[in-house]
């Protein structure tokens, strides 16, 4: 696994490398540790993969939360992955894809199997819970990361700037 992934950093995109070593990690078919030692036995696509392994972070469930986090990570807005939500009790109340936790505002990447209509459902329910919770909760697709990432960047900058004067 650790050679094939090293191969593939001299022939994807750097968040393409990132977002299959987050998968990599994230299901435990290697440890940074042996991906690591593929980059001293290789030689083309040494760069990528040492950057893609730096960037890496397990907690990453898909490629599309991935290239948000990379994408947010490059203007300076460091969310945080999967975070647990909870309430004043200590319950849990939600995981959410990345948050900016000091600001309480989850950012939500919404794929193809948020379209049903139970998900929806639970979604909404989901959401309102996490407001109650004194929560941000902003909602994003595939359109927003992939064709006009600017218009998803300027809305979590001006939920950050509404969030640092609340």
């Amino acid at each position: 696994m650790s050679r094939t992934w090293f191969d593939l950093a001299s022939r994807c995109l750097y968040y393409d490398h990132v977002a299959l070593t987050d998968a990599i990690l994230h299901r435990r078919l290697s440890t940074p540790e042996q991906l690591a030692f593929a980059i001293k036995a290789g030689r083309r696509g040494v760069k990528i993969a040492r950057l893609s392994l730096l960037a890496a972070d397990e907690r990453a469930e898909s490629p599309w939360e991935t290239r948000t986090r990379m994408m947010l990570h490059a203007v300076g807005i460091m969310v945080t992955p999967q975070v647990v939500v909870r309430d004043v009790l200590g319950n849990v109340i939600a995981r959410v894809d990345l948050a900016l936790p000091e600001f309480k505002i989850a950012i939500e990447y919404d794929g193809e199997h948020h379209l049903g209509i139970a998900q929806q459902r639970a979604d909404v329910d989901r959401a309102r819970a996490l407001e109650r919770a004194g929560w941000l909760v902003l909602r994003f697709g595939v359109e927003d990361v992939r064709d006009n990432p600017r218009r998803m960047i300027a809305e979590i900058r001006a939920a950050i700037t509404r969030r640092r004067s609340w």
